[in-house]
C-alpha cells in the first residue's frame, strides 16, 4: 500500500463500503474460572453471592441483616485464614449496594491498588452486560478507485482484545482476494469507538523500571498484539560484532544498537523503550550477547495503539 497509515477520528473512508471483516467472541481465557490467590477467591465468592444468594431488597436491621449474609462472611473469613499472606497488605470491604451497610470489613479504609483482581470483575461485567454471544468486529472500509485500486481505506476497531497481527494479515488477504492490489490515497485507523483515555487509573504510579513493560500497554479501539511490539535479539556472526536486533512491526521503532557479541559468558541484555518527539518508539538495546546464545525475544508496550496498528 502506498501511504503510511495515520490515525483519523472522522474520516470519509470510515463511512465507505465495508470490504473485509474479522469477528471474535469473548475468549475462553476471559471467562470466569478458578483463580489462585486470596483476592481472586474472594471476588469469586462475591460473584457467586451476587448471582445466587442476594437477600431480598429493602432495608435490613441488626442481627437480621448480618444473618442474611452469614454464609458469605464465613466463606471470606475461611479464605483469609487459609491463604499464605506473608508480608502482603490486605484490605477487604464488602458493602450491600441496596442498603449501603457493610457486610464484611478487614481494615476496610486501607487504600490499596486492586491490581489484577479488577480483571475478574471486568470479565464478570462483560459477560453480564455483553453476554457470551457478543462479537467484536474489526472491519476495513474503502472507496473504490479504478479497477484494482482503492482510493482510500479505513481500519475500524471496536476494542477486540484478542486481535493479532495474523488477523490483520488475514484482512489484507481478503482484500487481495477481492482484487484489490493497491491503495492510492490515505490509510486511516479509526479508533473512535473508544474515548481518548488510554491508561487505567493509577497506572502512572508504577516504578520507572516498569514504564515500558507490556502489561502497562494502553487500551485502544484498534489494538493489535495487545498493543505491544516484539524485539528479537540474536548474536552477531563473530565476537566483537554487534548483535542482530529485529523489531515487529518492521521499521516501526528507531533502534540504537549498543550490543556486542562476545566469546562466552552470560548474556546481560538490556532493552529500554522511550518515545521520540514525533511520537514514535525509540529502542535502546545494550549489553553483551554470547556468540553461541539463541535468539531472545522481548515485548514492550507501544505508546499509540492506532499508530502501531496502521504502521
Amino acid at each position: 500500500m502506498d501511504e503510511t497509515a495515520t490515525r483519523a477520528g472522522n474520516s470519509s473512508a470510515a463511512a465507505s463500503p465495508e470490504v473485509a471483516r474479522i469477528e471474535h467472541c469473548i475468549p475462553e481465557q476471559g471467562r470466569p474460572r478458578k483463580f489462585a490467590g486470596a483476592g481472586a477467591a474472594i471476588v469469586a465468592a462475591l460473584s457467586s453471592a451476587i448471582a445466587i444468594a442476594v437477600p431480598a431488597s429493602g432495608p435490613a436491621e441488626g442481627d437480621a441483616f448480618q444473618a442474611s449474609w452469614s454464609g458469605l462472611v464465613a466463606e471470606i473469613e475461611s479464605i483469609v485464614r487459609e491463604q499464605e499472606m506473608g508480608s502482603a497488605k490486605v484490605g477487604i470491604d464488602v458493602v450491600d449496594v441496596g442498603t449501603g451497610r457493610r457486610i464484611y470489613g478487614l481494615v476496610p479504609d486501607r487504600a490499596l491498588n486492586p491490581a489484577s483482581n479488577v480483571k475478574i470483575v471486568t470479565a464478570w461485567a462483560a459477560l453480564e452486560i455483553l453476554h457470551p454471544e457478543y462479537r467484536w468486529r474489526t472491519t476495513i472500509f474503502g472507496d473504490a478507485g479504478s479497477g484494482s485500486v482503492l482510493s482510500t481505506i479505513a481500519l475500524r476497531g471496536t476494542g477486540d482484545p484478542s486481535f493479532t497481527s495474523d488477523d490483520l494479515a488475514a484482512l489484507v488477504r481478503d482484500l487481495r482476494e477481492r482484487g484489490v492490489t493497491r491503495v492510492s490515497g490515505p490509510i486511516v485507523v479509526d479508533d473512535t469507538f473508544f474515548d481518548d483515555a488510554r491508561l487505567p487509573f493509577a497506572f502512572d504510579r508504577f516504578p520507572p523500571s516498569d514504564a515500558d513493560s507490556p502489561f502497562r500497554a494502553p487500551v485502544g479501539a484498534v489494538s493489535v498484539d495487545a498493543n505491544t511490539m516484539r524485539i528479537k535479539v540474536g548474536p552477531g556472526s563473530f565476537p566483537g560484532a554487534a548483535a542482530r536486533v529485529g523489531v515487529f512491526p518492521p521499521g516501526y521503532a528507531e533502534v540504537r544498537n549498543e550490543t556486542m557479541t562476545v566469546e562466552g559468558g552470560v548474556a546481560n541484555l538490556r532493552i529500554q523503550s522511550t518515545v521520540t518527539s514525533k511520537g514514535m518508539p525509540l529502542l535502546r538495546v545494550w549489553g553483551p550477547v554470547p556468540v553461541a546464545d539463541p535468539t531472545q525475544s522481548c515485548d514492550k508496550r507501544v505508546d499509540d495503539p492506532a499508530r502501531s496498528a496502521g504502521y
